[in-house]
């Protein structure tokens, strides 16, 4: 108890702290008419014992405030440590501790996906260094202890490479330190097979070709862009030692370079460049080969490449033909491809005599997938000249084996049709409208009525049709030819995409009959109305008989 009859504030007695010279109401009361009164203060004990004894009571009252003060940091301090402990403790329990170890290196695997996504095909300076130390990664092995021993001791989350050495310069990472968190990369993917993506330019492409080539044992899909031949003699380590190596992007110009000709799983090659400059390949190994050239010189026919790759099943062939001279002659070109693809830049003064001479030059006597159109979406079409296609198409027995054709060019629809009807075994049909430079509608009533004609049925075995229209047809015949397709047979899938500069929007009639189809179980209906592939919104119908 303290003195002065005050109670004192304890956990044992649990009375409250309070002085005894506290006044009540009637005490403040009899003070206040006093002071309004003005008079002389009456001889009162109390109010003297409280002049006197005020100052030591307030003191009590403000060690107890402050006694309180401490007590309640102590009880926060203490709430803030339960709270954290309690969370803590629930973790422990969290969904994702529970997740295997694998499961989690699969998660982090998709996460660096998307990362390295954007980061391919070049960085600037201040991307470089996190791209070389893949500074996601790192990011993510600082969560736990678990989380870096799973980043730093899963050799596959480091298995792709990318290097831009055109942005070396402007790095504020010195070029030293740049190849030392290359080399760290490296190290942490073992043995891991490698995907590879190098753009590489003087004055440091040796230092990083040359490391990389050290690793030459664990490429499998490798990308290379540079300047020249000179690259090439950085890689000389790499010769012999290509046993992993399946895909191969080039876009440097190589002649003669041999490093790659002992390679055994190399089978798909994609080359950007002059025909001259195709390395020495292990061509009769080759199943893909995509090239993407300049010119198609008479002298170094790019088709010639063909005559090489005796069994590559799949080809691409993006040439610009602006500067070809069709006087000079050509090389003719016979290949057992199963599939290949021309995407062709036409010159517009000559350009169907052009085309012309690429299908007179070309037999594919076992050719099951033909494409044919523009290089680029907005780029001229090229013509196709239904005659010389079907003299093509005849010369390589289309008839028998041909079951797939796109098509993008400058056709008539009864050009169209007619070489259609050379092409019974054809199932899967593309054709698109073109736009530019000017519009050219292919797809019209006729092109769909010569597809529905009872009298003689067209590529009767179709059961995949695709159409990028300007909409230039009746929807009611769009409608009709999908339910002949459909009928009494077990798969039939159309899709539609219109172009942005179509002439029309399709009709709410139309959209409301595949509606009901769809209700009827007679159609799939799938739509998506956002940018795709060429940045087209397209519709899609499936249907089942």
């Amino acid at each position: 108890m303290n003195s002065g009859g005050s109670t004192a504030t304890c956990q044992t007695c649990g009375k409250a702290f309070t002085s005894a010279f506290l006044p009540d109401a009637a005490d403040i009361a009899r003070l206040d008419e006093i002071l309004r009164s003005n008079a002389v203060a009456p001889e009162t004990p109390s109010l003297q014992r409280m002049v006197s004894a005020g100052p030591i009571e307030l003191g009590r009252y403000d060690s107890e405030i402050e006694r309180l003060h401490k007590e309640l940091d102590r009880l926060t301090s203490e709430r803030h440590t339960l709270a954290s402990y309690a969370d803590r403790c629930r973790s422990v329990f969290a969904p994702i501790r529970r997740i295997p170890t694998e499961l989690l290196a699969e998660i982090f695997e998709m996460c660096s996906a998307a990362v390295l996504i954007q980061l391919s095909g070049g960085t600037t300076p201040h991307e470089e260094p996190a791209s070389l130390s893949m500074r996601h990664l790192l990011q993510l092995s600082q969560v736990s202890s678990l989380w870096h021993s799973i980043v730093i001791n899963t050799p596959k989350l480091w298995s792709t490479i990318l290097v831009d050495t055109c942005s070396w310069d402007e790095c504020t990472v010195p070029p030293e330190v740049l190849l030392s968190l290359l080399q760290s990369s490296l190290n942490r993917g073992g043995n891991h097979p490698l995907t590879i993506e190098v753009i590489s330019i003087p004055p440091h492409e040796e230092l990083v070709l040359e490391l990389l080539s050290r690793h030459a044992s664990r490429w499998r899909d490798v990308f290379f862009a540079g300047a020249d031949i000179e690259s090439a003699k950085y890689l000389t380590a790499a010769k012999g030692n290509l046993g992993q190596l399946q895909t191969l992007d080039l876009s440097v110009n190589w002649p003669g370079v041999d490093i790659l000709q002992v390679a055994p799983q190399l089978t798909d090659v994609t080359f950007r460049g002059e025909v001259a400059g195709v390395p020495n390949l292990p061509w009769a190994q080759i199943r893909r080969f995509v090239y993407v050239g300049e010119d198609w010189a008479s002298q170094a026919n790019c088709l010639s490449l063909l005559m090489r790759a005796t069994n590559v099943e799949t080809a691409s062939f993006a040439m610009d033909l602006t500067a070809v001279s069709v006087e000079d002659p050509w090389q003719s070109v016979s290949s057992n491809l199963k599939s290949v693809i021309l995407e062709l830049a036409d010159n517009p003064i000559h350009a169907k005599e052009t085309v012309c001479r690429v299908l007179d030059t070309l037999t594919f006597p076992s050719l099951q997938s033909f494409s044919f159109w523009a290089r680029t979406a907005t780029g001229v079409a090229p013509v196709l000249p239904s005659q010389h296609f079907m003299t093509f198409a005849d010369r390589s027995s289309f008839h028998i084996h041909l079951t797939r054709l796109q098509i993008c060019a400058i056709i008539t629809d009864k050009e169209l049709l007619r070489c259609l009807s050379v092409l019974p075994q054809l199932r899967d049909l593309t054709v698109s409208d073109c736009t530019s430079p000017e519009e050219h509608t292919v797809i019209t009533d006729a092109l769909l009525q010569g597809l529905m004609d009872d009298t003689s049925l067209l590529v009767p075995r179709l059961n995949f049709l695709h159409l990028t229209s300007l909409l230039g047809f009746a929807d009611s015949i769009y409608v009709d030819l999908l339910l002949t397709r459909a009928h009494g047979i077990a798969y039939f899938k159309a899709e539609l995409w219109w172009l942005p500069a179509r002439q029309r929007e399709a009709s709410s009639d139309m959209l409301n009959q595949l509606a009901n189809l769809v209700s009827n179980r007679s159609l799939l209906f799938d739509f998506e109305s956002g940018p795709r592939d060429r940045g087209f919104p397209f519709h899609c119908y499936q249907l089942l008989d």
